[in-house]
């Protein structure tokens, strides 16, 4: 997974750097290759924190539904 992320985040800006790059597809190059790197870290570091890997939800006292006024019939068509 991680070797994919890498080429993934590499492809891009390497295609664009082949073929004598001007100024502004090295400037594009490195802004895409630093963000993708800053999404790497990113996703690197919530999935090794402890609270990403205990994280539950819990649905505590929710009693009994109840709904009033609102809309008759399917899809949002009113009862005429």
């Amino acid at each position: 997974m991680l070797v994919a992320a890498v080429l993934g985040i590499v492809s891009t800006p390497v295609l664009w750097l082949l073929d004598g790059p001007d100024a502004g597809q090295l400037v594009g190059a490195s802004v895409q290759a630093a963000a993708g790197v800053g999404a790497l870290v990113w996703a690197w570091v919530q999935s090794a924190s402890p609270s990403a890997a205990g994280a539950r939800d819990a649905v505590v006292r929710t009693g009994q539904a109840e709904a009033s006024g609102g809309v008759d019939g399917a899809y949002g068509n009113s009862a005429a």
